[in-house]
């Protein structure tokens, strides 16, 4: 994470980085927007947001198009 964030900090354009943070509980969203100025980024604004919701929802998902998949493969079969 470290090594993205400093990449995305080194350019003028907004990024987001997903990161589960240790010492918290869950999955956090980081976005960062800079204030450019005079054609150089005088400023970084950053946001966390916890989406740990989103990605349990995302692992259900995963895991229901697997069995689907598997189900359709035996439906398939002669």
């Amino acid at each position: 994470m470290r090594a993205v964030r400093e990449s995305g900090l080194s350019a003028y354009d907004p990024f987001e980085i997903e990161a589960r943070l240790r010492r918290k509980d869950g999955w956090f969203l980081f976005r960062y927007n800079p204030l450019i100025k005079q054609g150089s980024v005088s400023r970084w604004y950053g946001t966390a947001t916890e989406i740990e919701s989103r990605k349990k929802e995302e692992d259900r998902v995963r895991k229901e198009n697997l069995v689907l998949g598997e189900r359709t493969r035996i439906a398939q079969d002669p």
